[in-house]
């Protein structure tokens, strides 16, 4: 049976950016890669498993056997209620699955270089506008001298 990654709360760390930014990309292709990484997530508590919530997954309500036919709406209501719960239940089981356990992992280790490159270009961004600032302030200030 697949094990089932619980939902989780992220909480990027602002100094672990610059470590996230230097991870190779080739190990995010490959599920021993991305395994590790996530752990690293895990022991670095940026990805905080939150408790699992019960599913209860609870058929429609189909009447009891009755002498006479029903109606064509109610044969459509019927069949409707038994497609969509038959499609709960078939997301259910393919979200179990170990594909989609890898691909949640390898998706939070995305999310969080992603977030650690946006960050470091953002600030870069930053940096030079207050370098600027600062110049063209002095410099408008020895004009007026």
């Amino acid at each position: 049976m697949a094990t089932m990654i619980p939902p989780v709360k992220l909480k990027w760390l602002e100094h672990l950016n610059s470590s996230w930014i230097t991870e190779d990309s080739e190990s995010i292709a490959t599920r021993e890669g991305v395994a590790v990484l996530y752990s690293k997530l895990v022991s670095n508590k940026e990805v905080v498993p939150l408790p699992q919530q019960v599913l209860c997954l609870k058929g429609p309500q189909l009447p009891d056997f009755e002498r006479e036919s029903l109606s064509s709406d109610e044969q459509d209501h019927y069949l409707d209620a038994l497609l969509s719960s038959q499609l709960a239940l078939a997301k259910m089981v393919c979200s179990d699955s170990p594909f989609a356990g890898a691909l949640r992992k390898r998706l939070l280790v995305l999310q969080r270089v992603f977030y650690a490159l946006s960050n470091k270009y953002h600030d870069k961004g930053k940096v030079k506008q207050q370098q600027h600032s600062p110049e063209s302030s002095s410099g408008s200030a020895d004009v007026h001298s």
